[in-house]
């Protein structure tokens, strides 16, 4: 009669629980590399896109179709301090209507001028008060100035306006 030792394993080898522990190791290490870099991605996006750069460049764009969207198709002056035209200081001389209404035949009533003060974005605004007829490089009579900066750190364009 033989004895029969039963000797059911009943647990993990030493080899198996290291192997099992350096398996969960490598996937706890691989998501949180995943989880940081998501991370830092994030703030470099949310900075670039909540940047004073993103919100100048809405506002002046915005403010631009504003006052364009109610020109004169009779004209429109690009020039600089010397009223020579394309000239290198980017400015833009634009002339509208202040209510809808004054569009039949009379003259733009109101004027704005975009320019480059260094590499600030400014908006000067004002009444025209006469002279709209006279041809360029003539300005029309300005009244009630006032100026607005618009964006900072622009960087003025190779060529002209």
């Amino acid at each position: 009669m033989t004895i029969q030792i039963n000797r059911a394993n009943r647990g993990l080898t030493l080899i198996e629980l290291m192997v099992t522990t350096l398996a969960a190791v490598v996937l706890i290490v691989g998501v949180s590399a995943m989880l940081y870099h998501g991370h830092v991605g994030y703030n470099r996006l949310f900075r670039r896109v909540n940047s004073q750069v993103v919100r100048n460049a809405y506002e002046a764009r915005r403010t631009f179709d504003r006052i364009v969207r109610k020109a004169s198709i009779r004209r429109c002056d690009p020039r600089d301090a010397d009223y020579n035209f394309l000239s290198e200081q980017n400015q833009l001389y634009v002339y509208y209507f202040s209510a809808p209404q004054n569009l039949i035949p009379e003259d733009p009533d109101r004027y704005a001028m975009f320019y480059l003060d260094g590499t600030n974005l400014m908006l000067e605004q004002g009444r025209i008060t006469g002279g709209f007829e006279v041809p360029p490089p003539a300005l029309p009579n300005r009244e009630n100035i006032t100026t607005t900066l618009l964006a900072r750190d622009v960087t003025p364009p190779a060529s002209g306006i």
